[in-house]
């Protein structure tokens, strides 16, 4: 009897397939299914670096198809997050930098050397740098998302999964597609991709997307917001033409694609791609804070300020309010300049009840009025290239895969620090990443056996200044002096740049194996490992420039250096050499074709880094903090994949158990943070379920829930708690409903969707004020597809309810008495027509 764990062939879903059954595996429900004519027909996947049904595959997966994507309305790469319970979305800029999180395992420090510990491809090329995760949606096959740890065949930087974006491939036959659609914002989105032959043996593809929204934030900010400067006596007007709206939208991306085919054994594959987006300065908004010591001086909590609240800071089991040195302006600053704080802060008091330490109240709150002084329509800028080259072979024992991948990463982010009318301080980063991957691997298969083995490759060089700038103005500095009677004598600051100069050289080479064998016709044992040398050359300084102009990062003028560690050093090198480890072992159980049951035990592994501490007055780390190690994930997980009802439905679910060991916990405090080694554990179970009760009917719920815990984290001096990750909430849901029949010669789909998000922390100080609560966004959707299957128009609304839901923010209560906080895309109407000729 042949074993039930050998490859199926599986059937391709063709066009009026695709249109019609948009459901499949939404949530990784059904991973990778797709409905079709009352039969749950199964999809392909590779998460195991070969075809297989994800049926098969004994992984907690996700997959969505590239229609079903665009029917759910994603157009970025963080929209699959929305619908796949256990992925979350973290990240800076409000938004402009996004990272993924999967059962709470996240890397939410925004320094652009550092690399996410969910590991993100596009058709099997690594992206190293976090700002890279996030990329326009056009001309896609499908996306797998893969829960757990899979460093043993996707490397050191997947302990929390996988999520891999496959795009579509030149091909023999003739593929034209578009989509245009319209909606609030003045958004408009574009899409077109057009392949076929070249030759008989070339085919090519050629894709092309455009994205405009306009700004949906309100800046009303005007001059006559601006306090008076603490020093001299003068209005604090913002930066030159500031004050503009914010939260816009800019995007063009193309790709060209080669398929070079000389015979059935071999073929080669090319990839071109290059994107640029322009938008605003970071569309944060802000929200008073209060700081809370406890009776040795630690801060201990941060909480919302209340409309009545005058206390600039508060003590626990204390009488009044307590002033904070450093913000009342009670010490020196750098050498020649003095530390003023804002005007009107007296006993430690706030100037405004229920402002920010300048008296600044945002009057709608969550809604989207704002008055920033720093704020840019056309600011921020992000551009990548990319070129792969994927060559296959097929021998007579193995199937030959080589991938070159090249890709490279430029970033500018300038945002106001306060999110307020104060020309306080400014968040910069400029930033650039280059890296080169190769991977060669072998694929074979024998009697009883599937095995995979192969050498990587990985070079990436970052180099990154990002840091804070003091505008003119500024009311944290002053230049000037105190005279013998007293007297303040202050005279107008030009402003200043303090950047960190980091520089990150990694060199990362592996050499893995997986091997697949069947025990009996029902039981398979799965085994693998990865070996991994890990090299490093790190660099950081932190001159101070010249403050030339707010909307760049100067470099020009140099002014002076500042200490980078405890010790006064001004510059700081290190080199590392590390070998690390990863690997798999598992059992598999499929009494019948309909049911899987596994357990495994997999190894993941992060590698080590560094930290790049921003000059914000905090206390400097000592020269052997700077470094941190690596950190292990060990995962005990058990699942269960079951196709019932005749096909008409299927149950996936897991069960799994997270022992950290050294996970890199970042910590935002003031207005800088950093990186410290610190066990924890996480106990976990996501379930899904789909199905189609009658013709034209297709249902999907599904949930996920853990509890995860990082021990000792260092609070305050002497001080270790146990908290909870950021952005990880504990439970999530999400479900679909669609409904479609026959009417006007082709066909009418109504369909309704939602997701639901239980509170979580942005910050792992787990603070009161850092705490978003739950929410529930639905999405509704209409559409009329031809006959023919070529044409399809459609109607949605995106967030109906027009849920305020807070997706990312930071705490600088003790800087600005405020937070900052990015909130969820508002409700959007819109509507869409597509092409499609195959």
């Amino acid at each position: 009897m042949e074993s039930i764990y050998k490859s199926k062939l599986i059937l391709n879903c063709g066009g009026a397939l695709r249109t019609r059954l948009i459901l499949v595996a939404l949530t990784g429900l059904l991973p990778g299914a797709a409905l079709a004519q009352g039969v749950l027909e199964e999809v392909i996947v590779t998460a195991q670096k070969r075809e297989q049904s994800s049926q098969d595959v004994g992984i907690s997966i996700t997959s969505f198809t590239g229609d079903q994507m665009e029917t759910l309305g994603f157009t970025s790469s963080i929209d699959v997050a929305s619908m796949s319970p256990g992925v979350h979305v973290g990240g800076s800029i409000a938004g402009q930098t996004s990272l993924f999180t999967i059962r709470g395992v996240t890397q939410n420090d925004f320094t652009d050397s550092v690399e996410s510990p969910v590991a993100v491809y596009i058709d099997e090329g690594y992206i190293a740098m976090g700002q890279g995760q996030s990329f326009a949606l056009f001309d896609l096959d499908r996306v797998e998302i893969a829960k757990g740890p899979q460093s043993t065949l996707f490397g050191r930087n997947a302990t929390g999964g996988v999520i891999h974006y496959i795009t579509r491939k030149p091909s023999q036959e003739a593929d034209i597609r578009g989509n245009i659609s319209y909606g609030s914002h003045e958004n408009v989105t574009a899409e077109a991709a057009i392949g076929g032959p070249i030759g008989d043996s070339l085919s090519g593809r050629v894709a092309v997307y455009l994205n405009n929204f306009d700004e949906i934030l309100d800046n009303n900010y005007t001059a006559a917001d601006a306090p008076l400067h603490p020093g001299t006596g003068l209005p604090m007007t913002g930066s030159p033409g500031g004050g503009e709206d914010m939260w816009n939208d800019d995007t063009m991306a193309i790709r060209m694609q080669l398929l070079f085919e000389p015979n059935e054994d071999v073929d080669l594959l090319l990839m071109g791609a290059y994107a640029k987006t322009d938008v605003s300065s970071g569309p944060y908004q802000s929200s008073p804070s209060v700081p809370v010591f406890d009776s040795a001086g630690r801060l201990v909590n941060t909480i919302k300020a209340g409309p009545n609240e005058t206390c600039e800071a508060i003590t626990i089991g204390g009488a009044g309010c307590t002033p904070i040195p450093f913000v009342d302006g009670e010490g020196a600053g750098l050498p020649g300049f003095l530390v003023l704080g804002p005007a009107g802060l007296e006993n430690g008091t706030r100037p405004v009840a229920g402002g920010d330490f300048f008296g600044y109240v945002d009057e709608d709150g969550a809604g989207n009025d704002t008055r920033t002084d720093f704020g840019y329509t056309d600011l921020n800028n992000f551009t990548s290239r990319a070129f792969t080259a994927k060559f296959t072979w097929d021998l007579d024992f193995a199937t030959l895969t080589a991938v070159s991948d090249t890709k490279d990463f430029e970033k500018l982010v300038i945002m106001d620090v306060d999110a307020a009318p104060v020309p306080q301080s400014l968040f910069q980063s400029k930033a650039q990443t280059d890296q080169f991957s190769q991977e060669v691997r072998l694929n074979g298969e024998l009697e009883r056996a599937r095995w995979v083995a192969g050498f990587y490759y990985l070079w990436i060089d970052n180099k990154t200044k990002n840091g804070l700038a003091l505008p003119a103005n500024s009311p944290l500095f002053g230049v000037g002096g105190v005279l013998p009677d007293g007297t303040l004598v202050v005279v107008p600051f030009a402003g200043l740049d303090a950047n960190n100069d980091i520089q990150l050289e990694t060199n990362s080479y592996s050499l893995f194996g997986q091997v697949e064998y069947d025990l009996t016709d029902q039981f398979m044992l799965t085994a693998g490992v990865r070996g991994i040398q890990e090299e490093k050359d790190y660099s950081l300084n932190s001159p101070v420039f010249v403050n030339t102009d707010d909307r760049v990062v100067d470099d020009s003028i140099f002014a002076f250096p500042l200490p980078i560690d405890n010790l006064g050093n001004i510059a700081y090198e290190d080199s590392s050499s590390k070998t690390l480890w990863a690997g798999k072992i598992q059992l598999d159980w499929k009494p019948s074709d309909d049911l899987l049951l596994y357990f495994g035990i997999n190894r993941g592994v992060k590698a080590g880094s560094y930290n790049g501490q921003l000059q914000d007055g905090s206390p400097r780390l000592s020269p052997d903090e700077i470094k941190y190690k690596e950190e292990v994930l060990t995962n005990y997980e058990g699942g269960v994949k079951w196709t019932f009802f005749e096909g008409m439905a299927r149950l996936n679910g897991s069960v799994y158990y997270y022992d950290y060991n050294d996970y890199q916990a970042f910590v935002f405090a003031q207005s800088s943070g950093t990186v410290s080694n610190n066990d924890g554990k996480t106990i976990g179970t996501e379930w899904e379920l789909i199905a189609q009760p009658m013709e034209g009917m297709d249902l999907m719920l599904s949930m996920a829930y853990f509890d995860a815990e990082v021990k000792d984290l260092a609070l305050a001096p002497t001080l270790q708690v146990d908290v909870e990750p950021s952005f990880a909430p504990p439970l999530q849901l999400a479900g679909l409903a669609r409904y479609e029949w026959p009417a006007l010669s082709g066909t009418l789909a109504l369909q309704a969707d939602f997701h639901y998000s239980d509170r979580f922390y942005y910050n792992i100080r787990n603070f009161d004020s850092q705490k978003y609560d739950d929410y529930v966004v639905g999405n509704f959707r209409v559409s009329y597809t031809t006959a023919d299957d070529r044409w399809t128009l459609a109607g949605f609304v995106n967030n109906v309810g027009d849920a305020k839901y807070g997706v990312m923010g930071f705490d600088l209560a003790t800087l600005c008495g405020c937070n900052e906080d990015y909130y969820g895309k508002p409700r959007w109407f819109g509507v869409s027509l597509s092409f499609s000729y195959q």
